[in-house]
């Protein structure tokens, strides 16, 4: 499979199987565009658009912001993507098999139709998720939120507890501890075996990496099993 048209490259897995640090290499190396639902839901909420007021009145409500909100987000963020971009990696999207549905619906419109949809499934066991995110650090400063890992040598910062991009000081996130973590695992597995096998069975090949090695070994893995040059 050559990436040689239009593409979106979903990445699978777990919190912290290491979807955002390969997202990041794809873009600064590749030129690619990567957005994660995350970003994309802060960004609203800056700019104070009506799908940002909605999403803000939510979060500060408790409640979880449903998949429709999500959706049309994604919806909309794909459509002003495609205008200038061929390559987009979604990032925490799709998490659910209603999600997946959905992004299969949005890519049957029209300015989709030369679209190609790469699934990458990133494999790695429990407890080595469980030891990665009890070592990560990430950014305090909400415009560059680098993600860092004291378990991995590469992907360590240069001076402990700065970032390498903006020297802000590193911090641990709240999700990131040990209760968090499990709860946020045992969510992913509940709806990981739906979107594989709802993406398998619209006959998208799925692609599996082997994620529980160095970022670099993962990076060129990926860019043989996509047969990209």
């Amino acid at each position: 499979m050559k990436l040689d048209t239009s593409n979106i490259i979903v990445f699978l897995g777990p919190p912290g199987s290491g979807k955002g640090t390969l997202s990041r290499l794809c873009v600064n190396r590749l030129a690619w565009t990567q957005f994660s639902t995350g970003d994309l839901c802060r960004e609203h909420i800056t700019n104070k658009t009506e799908l940002g007021k909605n999403i803000d009145f939510i979060i500060k409500s408790g409640k979880l912001i449903s998949d429709s909100l999500i959706i049309k987000m994604v919806e909309k963020e794909l459509e002003k993507q495609f205008k200038n971009q061929s390559k987009v990696i979604l990032d925490g999207f799709p998490r659910t098999k209603e999600q997946a549905v959905a992004l299969s619906n949005i890519l049957k419109a029209s300015c989709f139709n030369q679209v190609k949809l790469n699934i990458v499934k990133l494999d790695i066991p429990d407890s080595d998720i469980i030891l990665r995110l009890s070592k990560r650090m990430i950014c305090s400063d909400k415009k560059c939120q680098t993600i860092y890992s004291l378990s991995d040598i590469s992907l360590r910062p240069k001076v402990e507890n700065i970032c390498d991009n903006c020297s802000s000081n590193l911090i641990k996130r709240i999700d990131d501890e040990i209760d968090a973590i499990l709860d946020r695992l045992k969510i992913y597995h509940l709806h990981e075996n739906d979107i594989i096998d709802f993406f398998h069975n619209k006959g998208h090949k799925i692609i599996t990496l082997s994620v529980n090695r160095p970022v670099e070994d993962i990076y060129r893995d990926f860019l043989t099993k996509l047969n990209i040059n």
